[in-house]
C-alpha cells in the first residue's frame, strides 16, 4: 500500500488492526508506524491537528517513548482529510499489556522475573504518564489495562492516544473520548452517553485507582468479590456504578475474594489513596502526582524477605511467604519460573492462638445469642421486682452482664472477623445499656415519677427493642453469618 504526502510514504506489513483503523510499518522509517483510518473524517483531522500542536511533555527519556503521540499527519493527495498519522513505534515484541504482568498466571509466562518492586514501578510510571497528559490539558478517557504496555524493565507506554479527550486551549473546543470499559468508568459516567459527555481528570483518577489496585494486589478488581446480597450477583460494572467496593463493612454486600491479597500489605498512605480514588465523590479523588509521590516513597521502603530475594514487601511480615504457607502458588518465583519454597507449619503459639480463638468465638456467639434473647427479657421481669425494692442483688449483675458481654464477644472473636464483631457488639451494647441505665436510675433517690420513667425505659430497651427493632434483626443476621464463618 502506498500513500503520497509530505514524504511520499510507503506502507508495508500490517502489524495491527482494530475496528476503526489499521497499523502499518513504514518503509525506510524504522522509528515510526502509521495508523491508517478506514473512514477519515474532518473531526478526526481537527483533533489530530490539536494533538500535534499540544503534546504532553516529558514523554521521551533515554530512548524510551512513554506515549505513542501523533507526530505527523498522513494524506493520500485525494482527500482534504488526513487518512492517518505517524506515531512512535513501540517494540511490541518486548512489551506486553499491563494485565499480563499483574495476573500471576500470565506473569509467570511472559515475565517470570518480575517482582513486586517491578509492579510498583509499573504503577508509578502509569501514574506519571497520566499526570503528563493532564498537565497538557487533556484527559485519557479510555484508561484501562489494555492501553498501557510494559516491558521487562517496568517501563510503560501509553497507546491508542487518538481515543483520548483532547482540548484545544485556544478555542476551548473539546474533542471527546467516546469509548470506555465499564469496569474502569467512574460511577458518575455509568448510564450516560459518552459521545455527549465531557470527561474530567477525576474520571481518570478513578480508573487509575482501579489499575493501581490491580497492579499491587495480584490483579483483583476492587469491586470484585463474593456476593453477600440478595438475588443473583451483579457484574463488576454494576457494582462500580453503585459504589459497592469489596470488603467495605456495613454498606457493601460484596466481600473480598477468599484468597485475595489483603490491603494491609500496602502502607497507610497508599491505602488512603486507594479509598479516595474509588470514592463516588469526584472531588475527593487524588491527583496522579499524589500517586507518583506515594509510590516512590513505598519503593524506597521495600524490604527483602529472608527466604527469597524475589519477595519484596512493605508490611510487617512477608505476604508472599504467607500465601505459600496457605497452599497457594509462589507469586514471585524468580526468573526461572520455579519456586523452591514450600509451605511452613505455623509456629506453636499461632496454632494455639487459632485453636483458642475458634473455641472462644463459638462460646462468645452462644453468649451473645443468650443476651439478645433470654437475658434481655429477664431484665424486664426483674425491673418490676427491683422497683418494689427486694431483688436488686439479682438485677445489678444482669444489668452489668448485658453491658459487658457484648464487649467480651468482640474481644474474643477471631481477628479476621473483628469488624463484624464490633458492629454486632455496638448494636447489642446500645440496647442492653439502655436497659441497664434504666435499672440503675431506679436506685437513685429521685422522685417517684423519675424512677417510674426509668423502669419504663428499662422495659422498652430490654424487651421492645430486641423484639421489634430492625437494627436488632440485622444483629441476629450478622450473628448467623458470623457463626457460619467461624465454623468454616
Amino acid at each position: 500500500m502506498t500513500a503520497t504526502g509530505v514524504a511520499g510514504l510507503t506502507f508495508t506489513r500490517r502489524i495491527g488492526a482494530g475496528g476503526e483503523a489499521e497499523v502499518y510499518e513504514v518503509a525506510g522509517r524504522a522509528d515510526v508506524v502509521c495508523k491508517h483510518f478506514r473512514q477519515p473524517t474532518p473531526e478526526r483531522t481537527a483533533k489530530l491537528r490539536v494533538m500535534l500542536e499540544h503534546p504532553p511533555e516529558g514523554t521521551r527519556s533515554g530512548g524510551h517513548v512513554s506515549v505513542a503521540w501523533p507526530v505527523e499527519l498522513v494524506h493520500d493527495g485525494r482527500s482534504p482529510h488526513a487518512i492517518g498519522f505517524l506515531m512512535p513505534r513501540i517494540d511490541v515484541a518486548s512489551a506486553v499489556p499491563v494485565f499480563q504482568v499483574y495476573n500471576p498466571a500470565t506473569r509467570l509466562r511472559v515475565a517470570p522475573g518480575f517482582t513486586w518492586r517491578y509492579l510498583l514501578r509499573t504503577a508509578r510510571n502509569v501514574a506519571a504518564i497520566v499526570d503528563a497528559v493532564h498537565r497538557a490539558g487533556h484527559v485519557v478517557g479510555d484508561l484501562n489495562e489494555s492501553n498501557f504496555l510494559v516491558d521487562r524493565r517496568a517501563l510503560v507506554a501509553l497507546v491508542d492516544c487518538d481515543s483520548m479527550q483532547i482540548t484545544d486551549p485556544a478555542t476551548r473546543t473539546i474533542y471527546r473520548s467516546t469509548v470506555g470499559k465499564p469496569e474502569f468508568l467512574a460511577p458518575e459516567l455509568h448510564g450516560r452517553d459518552l459521545s455527549s459527555t465531557d470527561r474530567t481528570p477525576a474520571s481518570d483518577a478513578f480508573a487509575l485507582g482501579v489499575l493501581v489496585h490491580q497492579l499491587l494486589l495480584e490483579g483483583v478488581h476492587p469491586h470484585a468479590g463474593v456476593w453477600r446480597g440478595r438475588g443473583d450477583p451483579p457484574d463488576v460494572a454494576t457494582r462500580v456504578a453503585r459504589g459497592w467496593i469489596a470488603g467495605r463493612r456495613g454498606w457493601s454486600p460484596v466481600d473480598r475474594p477468599p484468597h485475595a491479597v489483603p490491603l494491609s500489605v500496602l502502607p497507610a498512605d497508599v491505602r488512603r489513596l486507594v479509598r479516595r480514588s474509588l470514592s463516588r465523590r469526584a472531588a475527593r479523588r487524588p491527583q496522579p502526582g499524589e500517586w507518583v509521590d506515594a509510590l516512590e516513597r513505598l519503593d524506597g521502603a521495600l524490604r527483602t524477605c529472608k527466604r527469597s530475594p524475589h519477595h519484596l514487601y512493605a508490611s510487617r511480615r512477608c505476604p508472599w511467604c504467607a500465601r505459600i504457607d496457605r497452599g497457594l502458588p509462589d507469586p514471585f518465583p524468580g526468573p526461572t519460573g520455579a519456586s523452591s519454597l514450600t509451605p511452613r507449619r505455623p509456629p506453636l503459639h499461632r496454632r494455639l492462638r487459632s485453636l483458642l480463638w475458634s473455641r472462644t468465638a463459638l462460646v462468645a456467639r452462644f453468649v451473645a445469642r443468650a443476651v439478645t434473647g433470654v437475658a434481655a427479657r429477664t431484665v424486664a421481669v426483674a425491673t418490676a421486682a427491683a422497683y418494689a425494692g427486694w431483688m436488686w442483688p439479682v438485677v445489678a449483675p444482669i444489668a452489668i452482664a448485658l453491658c459487658v458481654l457484648p464487649i467480651v464477644y468482640a474481644v474474643l472473636t477471631p481477628s479476621r472477623h473483628v469488624i463484624k464483631a464490633l458492629n454486632v457488639s455496638a448494636r447489642m451494647f446500645v440496647t442492653s445499656a439502655g436497659a441497664s441505665a434504666g435499672v440503675a436510675a431506679m436506685f437513685v433517690a429521685w422522685p417517684t415519677v423519675v424512677r417510674a420513667a426509668s423502669a419504663v425505659a428499662a422495659v422498652v430497651h430490654g424487651v421492645v427493642l430486641p423484639a421489634s427493632s430492625p437494627a436488632w434483626t440485622k444483629v441476629r443476621q450478622r450473628l448467623r453469618f458470623q457463626s457460619r464463618q467461624v465454623e468454616k
